[in-house]
């Protein structure tokens, strides 16, 4: 009765906030609603509306809908406030959002104006109150909000929604006045994040390179900045890079980001060309699979000297090539590099200097720093100047290379040197090796020392492996009692201390026969050994050898007659050169003998 005193004076005000206090959650609430909405006083009402679902009986939906409907067709911003304050479960989402996608297909609301932007927000918001982030995330893109669509793929992980609008994506903080006239960085700040994105799903595989390239190439050339930055990022980035940097999905990359450029090579090199020639140089050395004949007809064009120089050196036109180092470029350093890798044109490289004196100049300076110990020869340079020609620098250049020889010249003698006292060294310590004797001890066996212990230094032989095959080395070490072993004994077994490494007999003090020890360990009986070996057994020289050394023995004033048992040190020296005539080559024959048997391995 009070509402309807107040709305009987016209008091719609008053009778808007009565409402609020009285009605509370009662069912009359849609009743007045339709009162208020009868006479377009939306305004009065709208305020006083429970905003939330808490109430124990809630209001018929259809409340909501008539006063959001309206809001629709007269005021875009009430209707957005009203969207933020009321929870969605209080309406039907979708009744709300099929009259918000008619108000917009309707010609009443101009694209890109206040309006339009402000439907298009609310009916992102309420796709998202319905589950349906795809069709928010359109929203977000054409409404160019990227904050709001970077979230939403983040949140949603709607990766494979990208693909369907990849120019809008990158788009999301251009304007289209800043693609007309705006300069490349500022479009490359603009899309560093979407740009990023695409490198980083296209190696996960989730967004395929093919795609994205696609759909920039068919937005025509207004278009190519941003081909240049994804193909770009792709190149520079790498499997390590994409798992650490990630924001998005934990995926594994699945292929290397060179590889993914490759497969557009050519487009690669003209983008390069076009946009960043330092990171064009690395392609083209890199990659493999761009045409020569497009790139060749690009660098002409654009008169790319250091990259057709490249090309051509792969296509096998090095003569060419080295011209335009020398008459473009003017590089005497990179000439000089050039021929290195190919020697075959230092003939050429002279051929082509010698008319140009700044050159000739900068080869003198730079040549005599390579020639030394190469192809190189500063003097074919000096030879080839024409007489009078007028060199600028000559002087210079000449006192220069002929430094450079010197400082070369006397490092390498400084080399030799090291080297050959390092050699000398070597020789010292192998000279004293050889020098440095066998030691070896005499068995007493006389009858009252036949239980006598034999005591000797260990050393190191060369001997038999068990199983019979190699040579292996190992420490003999004396018995207490020594026993005579046959000789068959001795072809399978290792040979004591002081036993002849030939007949296994023992020495013995008064031991007439001279005795030949090798620094293997192995000691023998000079007869015993010249019968050992193949080489000296019933030969001439051995007789020979034998009948000189009594000779010498015979000589000797202080020696004990014929086979050995010379004191003097003139007679023993006389009897080591007479030896070592004969003897010198043949080595230890015990050593010999297990070396050259089947399966064994050199010692």
């Amino acid at each position: 009765m009070w509402l309807a005193q107040l709305i009987a004076e016209d008091n719609w005000v008053e009778a808007g906030k009565i409402a609020g206090k009285v009605l509370g959650n009662s069912n009359r609430w849609e009743h007045w609603v339709w009162t208020f909405a009868q006479a377009e006083k939306f305004d009065e009402i709208t305020p006083y509306i429970p905003a939330t679902n808490d109430n124990q009986t809630p209001l018929p939906s259809r409340v909501y809908e008539v006063v959001l409907g309206h809001y629709i067709f007269t005021d875009r911003t009430r209707l957005a406030q009203l969207l933020d304050q009321w929870d969605p479960e209080l309406f039907d989402v979708r009744s709300v959002i099929s009259t918000i996608e008619e108000r917009l297909a309707s010609d009443e609301i101009a694209e890109d104006g206040n309006d339009w932007r402000v439907l298009m927000e609310s009916l992102a918001k309420l796709y998202l109150a319905d589950g349906r982030a795809r069709d928010a995330l359109r929203c977000y893109t054409r409404l160019q909000d990227a904050d709001k669509a970077f979230a939403l793929v983040r949140e949603a992980k709607l990766l494979d929604t990208v693909t369907e609008d990849i120019p809008g994506l990158i788009m999301l903080r251009l304007s289209k006045q800043q693609l007309r006239s705006a300069p490349l960085s500022e479009l490359e700040e603009g899309t560093s994040e979407a740009i990023q994105l695409l490198a980083d799903e296209a190696q996960r595989g989730t967004v395929p390179t093919a795609i994205v390239v696609d759909q920039l190439k068919r937005k025509g050339d207004a278009f190519q900045p941003f081909l240049f930055f994804y193909l770009r990022a792709l190149w520079n980035s790498s499997k390590g890079t994409v798992l650490t940097r990630s924001r998005w999905r934990n995926f594994g990359a699945v292929d290397d980001g060179h590889a993914l450029v490759d497969a557009f090579a050519d487009l690669a090199v003209s983008l390069f060309a076009e946009y960043d020639r330092a990171l064009l140089l690395t392609f083209i050395q890199k990659s493999e699979r761009y045409s020569l004949g497009r790139a060749t007809e690009i660098f002409e064009r654009r008169h790319y000297i250091p990259e057709l120089v490249h090309i051509l050196s792969k296509t096998g036109e090095t003569k060419r090539a080295l011209s335009l180092i020398i008459g473009e470029l003017g590089d005497v350093k990179q000439a000089i590099d050039f021929a290195k890798e190919h020697p075959d044109l230092w003939g050429d490289l002279l051929d082509y200097s010698m008319d140009k004196p700044t050159f000739i100049r900068g080869l003198l300076e730079e040549v005599g720093a390579v020639s030394l110990g190469s192809e190189f020869n500063p003097i074919d340079v000096v030879r080839r100047i024409p007489e009078g020609l007028e060199i600028e620098g000559l002087k210079r250049g000449l006192w220069k290379f002929i430094r450079e020889f010197e400082i070369q010249m006397s490092i390498s003698e400084g080399v030799a040197r090291v080297l050959r006292g390092e050699v000398t060294s070597g020789m010292d310590i192998l000279r004293a090796g050889r020098k440095k004797g066998v030691s070896f001890e005499v068995i007493h066996e006389t009858a009252q020392d036949v239980e006598l212990e034999v005591k000797d230094v260990p050393f190191t032989a060369i001997s038999e492996k068990a199983g019979g095959g190699g040579i292996d080395v190992e420490t003999i070490s004396t018995p207490k009692t020594t026993k005579r072993p046959t000789s068959s004994a001795a072809a399978r077994s290792p040979i004591p201390p002081g036993h002849c490494s030939a007949c296994a007999d023992s020495f013995h003090l008064d031991e007439k026969q001279i005795l030949l020890g090798f620094t293997c360990g192995h000691v023998y009986h000079l007869p015993c050994l010249i019968d050992a070996h193949p080489d000296t057994k019933d030969s001439s020289a051995a007789a020979s050898m034998l009948v000189q050394m009594e000779d010498v023995a015979a000589e000797d004033d202080d020696g004990e007659g014929a086979g050995g048992g010379t004191r003097s040190v003139g007679a023993k020296v006389a009897h080591a050169q007479v030896m070592r005539n004969v003897l010198g080559s043949m080595g230890c024959a015990r050593c010999r003998e297990i070396a050259e048997r089947p399966g064994s391995s050199p010692a």
